[in-house]
């Protein structure tokens, strides 16, 4: 097989490439990091009613790019603090092992995660446990759906995204690096934000910041060229901000935003 031909056409293909093998069509072997997790309901799902881990996962392979992930916890979970954690109504400290998140903790204790993860001092309940992971992740076969209650299982296949390899956790500069790229991944920016607006009374769009930072934060903007190089240098220059002011943050690294323009115009 002369694999150098079907290389320079631009396939992805090497002597280990089974070119009569088929795919899913989603990805489905790669590398990536865990850079947002949250528990919330979603009303795709269960009408809205259940509790789900929503992970964001970004590749530097830009076949994959972005990959959002909500995994089941089972029945009984709530978040008292806007998704940050999760508890049950009873009490328990355990997630079901039948559960999509569950069977996420059953693959990092595969992976001997647990010792280092509680090093950190996190458990499974805080959804910051998996900010920085970094994971060689592969789709599997689900197992056939068991009802326990006579139903049959319907015969589909159903495949997950499951980690393969834990390849260690990302420092804050490097996952807020991968954050600031998120304008190339889909639409955890949305392109068409509004630009920010002045309150009536004049209030400036960093109030309430920690006055040593909203000056650095003007002169970063006052000394960028435009909006994409002061997402940029704010990322290197303030590499904290993306975890201690969340929302100013995405407004940063959001060319559509405005921040920059009010800022160097104030």
């Amino acid at each position: 097989m002369d694999w150098s031909r079907y290389a320079a056409l631009g396939f992805k293909v090497d002597e280990n490439t089974n070119l009569f093998d088929v795919s899913t069509g989603l990805a489905d072997d790669f590398d990536a990091m865990v850079v947002e997790c949250k528990f919330a309901c979603d009303a795709s799902y269960n009408q809205g009613q259940s509790m789900l881990c929503h992970l964001t996962l970004l590749s530097d392979d830009p076949d994959v790019g972005e990959q959002k992930l909500m995994l089941s916890v089972g029945n009984g979970w709530a978040s008292p603090d806007g998704g940050k954690t999760i508890v049950h109504e009873y009490g328990k400290p355990k997630f079901n092992r039948t559960s999509n998140y569950g069977k996420l903790i059953k693959r990092m204790n595969e992976l001997g995660m647990v010792d280092l993860l509680e090093k950190r001092g996190i458990a499974p309940f805080e959804s910051h446990m998996l900010i920085g992971a970094k994971f060689h992740w592969k789709r599997e076969e689900a197992e056939k759906l068991n009802f326990g209650d006579g139903r049959e299982d319907d015969g589909k296949v159903r495949t997950r995204l499951l980690p393969t390899a834990f390849l260690g956790f990302a420092d804050e500069e490097e996952v807020n690096k991968a954050l600031a790229g998120y304008m190339d991944f889909g639409d955890a920016v949305d392109p068409s934000a509004k630009p920010v607006a002045s309150s009536a009374n004049g209030a400036s769009p960093l109030s309430g910041l920690d006055p040593t930072v909203a000056m650095q934060l003007t002169a970063i903007a006052k000394a960028a060229n435009n909006a994409d190089e002061f997402g940029k240098l704010v990322v290197n220059a303030i590499p904290t901000l993306a975890t201690s002011a969340r929302d100013l943050f995405m407004k940063v690294i959001n060319p559509a935003s405005g921040l920059w323009a009010q800022l160097k115009n104030a």
